[in-house]
């Protein structure tokens, strides 16, 4: 099984197409990858449609890149449809995630040597805009 991995490694480090790749992987790995991604999706739909009663919701905008996943939008299609509620997604294209956004806001404070305080918790609210933050001091 290493020697697959590690054969999947080196092919992959070659971009392979979408079809290149998954040749590369044996039925084992697909039907894991497979179940991995049917569990995500479960557990999102649900949690997503529970919140959505709860809260009473009128519709539903799904975004980030969690929206260019194929099986969420059928699967958020057909329940959304069997509930009656209108839901929404960006183009695939448009459907990415904040990591790119997060790393172009740090890169300039790695390179000056600022680092946060190693009691940093994670705090959604942060804000990013050019100073309107708090200065993050060098450790």
């Amino acid at each position: 099984m290493a020697s697959g991995i590690e054969a999947r490694r080196t092919a992959l480090a070659t971009n392979p197409t979408i079809g290149g790749a998954l040749a590369l992987c044996d039925q084992q790995t697909l039907n894991l990858v497979a179940s991995f991604q049917r569990s995500v999706v479960d557990d999102l739909r649900r949690k997503t449609f529970r919140a959505a009663e709860g809260l009473g919701a009128a519709s539903l905008l799904i975004s980030g890149g969690v929206a260019a996943n194929r099986e969420l939008r059928v699967r958020f299609t057909a329940e959304a449809a069997g509930c009656g509620l209108p839901i929404a997604f960006p183009l695939p294209a448009l459907a990415t995630d904040n990591a790119a956004m997060i790393a172009a806001a740090a890169w300039p404070r790695f390179l000056a040597d600022h680092f946060a305080q190693p009691t940093l918790s994670a705090d959604p609210s942060l804000l990013l805009g050019k100073g309107s933050e708090q200065p993050i001091k060098p450790l």
